[in-house]
């Protein structure tokens, strides 16, 4: 039977979902491999029994989040038993050090909609980016698209005693036995993944028929391109405002040092240069018109942008 581990899978989701529990699964790889692919083939095949129901079938309107800003309206909308793919997870779900608005919203509804047996699918960056209470507590399953059409996939460890289900450190120095670096190839880094202490086994999976890929291509680059919905000036000022008092790293041009920021933000050295690295513009500085309540300088990071997205 053809894609016979695939449908495996799907086989054991559906299983779960008969527990009146949601099952959270991570989706990694590079760009261009495949993930979406192979998420949509998820959904695609979790959602075949209810193809004659036109509320329940899938449907790339209803079954798949282009955005951080459709998430909660998808997440609340989905009917119980389906499923959502949700392709800017690793923006939404970004470890705590950095979270924002959306972030912290997220994790609450994940707890909130947890009994609703939704199949949740996140298309995420680095896993080790993610929220530590995604990570560790929600996602069960973690898929590693390698190539197109090919797959790995671990399981979270049930140990309680263990503080690392997923054992990224023993897992690395288990991976390095194989992997010395670029130069090593790709099966040397497949062989190492299939050593870890999570690892459970490999697949092949299908591309999509080209005309579910072509309009899914062009909901997505439209969705992603499309302008947010306006931001009021109450609401950009309270944000602001709101900013304003909490990051007080964002002041180091004021005269700030870097302990006093880790300090405030409850950060590792680590954390706060990674931050810091990520803003193109620091330290330049800039006033805010006409508020000087709101902050006396100012680090922009990406502000069009944040803005939108918090609000």
């Amino acid at each position: 039977m053809a894609y016979q581990k695939l449908n495996g899978l799907v086989k054991t989701i559906k299983e779960l979902q008969q527990y009146n529990t949601d099952s959270v699964i991570g989706i990694t790889g590079s760009e261009g491999t495949g993930k979406s692919t192979l998420t949509l083939q998820f959904l695609r095949r979790l959602l075949y029994d209810y193809r004659a129901d036109s509320d329940m079938r899938f449907n790339l309107e209803r079954n798949v989040a282009y955005t951080a800003n459709e998430v909660d309206k998808k997440l609340r909308a989905a009917p119980d038993g389906t499923g959502l793919n949700i392709d800017e997870a690793g923006r939404l779900f970004y470890m705590r050090d950095a979270m924002t608005r959306l972030t912290r919203e997220g994790i609450k509804l994940f707890q909130q909609i947890r009994f609703r047996r939704l199949a949740i699918f996140l298309n995420i960056p680095p896993f080790f980016s993610l929220d530590k209470e995604i990570r560790n507590k929600r996602i069960w399953l973690w898929i590693h698209v390698v190539e197109k059409g090919h797959a790995l996939y671990f399981l979270r460890d049930e140990n309680v005693f263990a503080p690392d289900p997923w054992h990224a450190k023993k897992n690395m120095d288990l991976i390095e036995r194989y992997y010395k670096g670029p130069k090593s190839g790709l099966d040397a880094l497949i062989n190492g993944y299939k050593n870890t202490v999570n690892f459970i086994d490999e697949f092949e999976f299908p591309r999509l028929p080209s005309d579910i890929e072509e309009r899914y291509s062009a909901i997505s680059h439209e969705r992603k391109l499309a302008p947010d919905e306006p931001v009021s000036i109450t609401n950009r000022e309270k944000l602001w405002r709101d900013r304003a008092r909490k990051a007080g790293w964002l002041l180091q041009a004021a005269g700030y040092e870097r302990k006093d920021l880790q300090d405030f933000w409850g950060v590792s050295a680590t954390v706060l240069s990674d931050m810091m690295v990520r803003t193109p513009e620091f330290p330049r500085v800039a006033c805010w018109p006409g508020k000087p309540e709101i902050a006396d300088v100012i680090v922009p990071w990406r502000k069009d942008e944040e803005i939108k997205s918090d609000v």
